[in-house]
This record gives structure tokens, sequence and C-alpha cells, in this order.
């Protein structure tokens, strides 16, 4: 006599299975075991027990760089590692890594997304110079520098979140950000390079926090929508053709520390209705 499974039975059966199949799934992502399994994808070199990551042989799309290659960490995205990856379109980098080196994720245009530790420390020098594609990037507090020309023509870029350790942001840092609308700079934040947020053409709002002591020349120029702008008390200089071509802006507060204010800073600025200066005491 044949007994047949019942239906409740066999529901219940493929339901555990599937179950199973889920949490063993999630168990590998948990791990980092998806990741070592692409291994042979990257290349890298060894240095004291570390590896840095050198390149990348994959196919492309969403990626996670593992943690380990071969039992050691990895702690550094090496120089031109994913230079002109025009096919990924995520990067989720380990907690291992402490930085990114130069020109590690220029020319990735179609890079929407990535994913940055807490343990980062330094962003190299146009590291993702060009990265078209980029909607959004959160700098954790861990970082100090933001490095020249880092983050120039990110023109998806709409969103930059700064941590609360970064202290300068380099020359050209968001130069060419076409799409940023906003940014707040903590109060780590002490100088701002120049043409730090050049030609940043939706940016309406800016706060600088109190700790900047000199806006670099061009660092706001040619910012054309931004309608405001105060300038806090610890700033002593304003560079040249800071605010040049800002051709929205109306308002502008300048703050009790600045003894020098470049040439050209607010020139072509053709909106320009209220300009509130520090009182200057009689002699």
């Amino acid at each position: 006599m044949t007994i047949s499974r019942p239906k409740s039975e066999e529901f219940c059966f493929v339901s555990r299975k599937r179950s199973f199949l889920k949490s063993t799934c999630w168990l590998l992502l948990t791990v980092g075991l998806i990741g070592t399994l692409h291994a042979e994808d990257f290349t890298y070199t060894t240095n004291n027990g570390a590896l840095t990551i050198t390149g990348y042989n994959g196919s492309g799309g969403p990626i996670i760089i593992p943690n380990k290659i071969n039992g050691l960490p990895v702690t550094s995205i090496g120089q031109y590692a994913f230079f002109n990856c025009s096919s990924l379109t995520s990067v989720t980098i380990p907690d291992t890594v402490i930085s990114i080196e130069a020109l590690a994720f220029l020319y990735c245009s179609g890079l929407k997304n990535v994913s940055i530790p807490d343990s980062l420390t330094s962003i190299g020098d146009y590291a993702f110079v060009c990265c078209s594609s980029l909607l959004s990037i959160s700098i954790p507090d861990n970082v100090t520098n933001v490095g020249d020309y880092a983050f120039q023509y990110c023109t998806a870029l709409r969103t930059v979140t700064l941590g609360n350790g970064v202290s300068n942001i380099g020359s050209h840092g968001f130069d060419g950000c076409l799409s940023l609308a906003s940014v707040i700079l903590p109060h780590s934040v002490a100088s701002l390079g120049e043409a730090a947020f050049q030609c940043c053409a939706s940016l309406t709002n800016v706060t600088i926090g109190d700790s900047v002591t000199s806006v670099g020349s061009y660092a706001f120029a040619f910012c054309s929508n931004l309608p405001r702008l105060a300038i806090p008390d610890s700033v002593t200089i304003i560079g040249d053709a800071a605010c040049e071509g800002c051709t929205n802006l109306s308002n502008i507060t300048i703050g009790n520390g600045v003894t020098n204010i470049g040439s050209q800073a607010f020139d072509g600025c053709t909106s320009l209705t209220c300009v509130t200066v520090p009182k200057v005491s009689p002699a």
C-alpha cells in the first residue's frame, strides 16, 4: 500500500527547504564567503601581512570586495585598482580597509553606489573622478582628508555626508558635481581647498562649520543657483573669486574674523542685494 504525503505536510517540507536555503545564503553573506568565492577576480600585492587590491578582472555589476584573501586582510584599495571599470554598478568595501588610494575608481562611469566602512581613514587624490553615475556618498568619521579632485565630475552625485572627523576638503574635491543640492560642512572641517565646490550648479544650500579658517579661491565659483551664504567668524581669508559667477546669490553674511577678501571674490554675482559685513570700530 502506498501512503501519500498529505498536502499540508508537503507544503511544510517545501517551506522548510526554502527557509533553509535562505538561511544558508544569509550565513554565506554574513561570514563573507560570497566575497571570497570571487577572490580570483582581483589582483593584489602583499606587504607586512596585509593586502592591497591592485586590479579587478571580473565581469562587473554589484561586487563585494573580500575582507580576506588567502587568510590575509585586505587593508587598501590601490592606485588604478578599478580604473575604467565602467561595468561596475555597486561596490561594498569591507571593514578591514583603511585607505582608498589615488585614482582607485577613476572613470567608473556606471558606478552608482559605494559602501564605505567606518574603518576608512583616507580618500586619495582623484579617487572617484568621473564616476558620473554615483548618486550618493557617505564619508565616515575616521576620514580626516578628502583628497584633491577626489569626486570631481561626479555629475549625478546628489547627496554627500561628511563625517565629523573630516578636517580638509582638497582642491577641486567636489568640482563639477552638477546634481549636488546641499552641503553641510561639519565643525571638524578647517579648510576648503581651491575650487572645492566649483560649478556645483544645483547647489542651493551650504552650511559652513565654525572651525573653517579659510575659504579657498573659486571654492564656490559658478554655483549659479546658490541663493545665500554665511561665512562664520572662524574664517579669516576668503580667496580670490571664491563666489565668482554665483548669479543667484542675493544675500551674504561675512563673519567678524575675516581680515582678507580676495580679488574678484564676488565678481559676477549679479543678484546680490544684501551684504552683511563686520562692524569696524573707529581707530
